[in-house]
């Protein structure tokens, strides 16, 4: 009786041990993947199917060719819009100072885009904040630019701020407007006046600063004129001052 007893236990303890071991030995190994030195599966702007030999795991992150630095771009002669890249690469001196490869570019789906400031009004350009014009204005201009979200920048190595002069040939000077600089002002209402780089603006109340006053030849037209000058200056003012 007791050795049936005893063998009975030492029966429960070794098979249960088996069926343990057993068990443990069936269960699937799960892995995960670690995000700070593998790019697998991490969705759009990543190509999980190339190979990233220094993490030695798969996957790599598109980069826009935008936030290549030029060595980089010398270098490698990328002929897409962007280009896959390991982890170790995505820094110095191969990444322009001026991009943020942090974050993703939704319109090329990859990821790299200018630094800003202001909201946007402002962007880095040759490791320098510049203004961020307002749509078209370079258009008008016929200056090369580059297309942002909020408007538009000179870029390039030469990149230089239009001039105070040059804006008011087309009626613009250079204000914030929003989140962009540039505002139009109808040169039949408004006259602009550079003075050391500093935009005056003269309000011309009405009359055309394009022509004389040949025309005014008694004094009855000479009163009539500063009435309607009188005139249009108020409306201006209720216009534009609301008072």
């Amino acid at each position: 009786m007791t050795k049936t007893f005893l063998f009975s236990i030492l029966s429960l303890f070794v098979f249960n041990g088996v069926n343990a071991a057993t068990s443990w030995w069936e269960q699937d190994t799960v892995c995960r993947i670690n995000p700070s030195t593998c790019y697998t599966n991490m969705g759009i702007g990543y190509e999980p199917a190339f190979w990233d030999n220094t993490s030695k795991c798969w996957g790599q992150k598109y980069v826009c060719v935008n936030a290549l630095s030029e060595t980089y771009k010398q270098a490698h002669h990328p002929t897409d819009e962007r280009t896959a890249m390991i982890r170790t690469d995505i820094k110095s001196p191969n990444i322009s100072a001026d991009f943020d490869t942090t974050v993703l570019n939704i319109n090329d789906n990859c990821f790299g885009v200018r630094k800003t400031q202001g909201g946007g009004s402002k962007a880095s350009v040759n490791g320098r904040f510049v203004r961020v014009w307002c749509n078209d204005i370079l258009d008008d201009l016929n200056i090369d630019n580059e297309e942002l979200e909020e408007g538009q920048i000179i870029s390039g190595p030469d990149a230089t701020e239009p001039e105070c002069s040059v804006l008011a040939t087309h009626g613009y000077v250079a204000i914030e407007n929003g989140k962009c600089y540039g505002r139009y002002y109808d040169e039949s209402q408004y006259r602009i006046q550079c003075d050391g780089g500093v935009a005056t603006l003269i309000v011309l109340n009405g009359s055309d600063g394009t022509t004389g006053s040949s025309d005014i030849t008694t004094m009855a037209q000479a009163n009539a004129r500063f009435t309607e000058m009188l005139q249009n200056a108020r409306n201006q003012h209720k216009t534009y001052f609301g008072e």
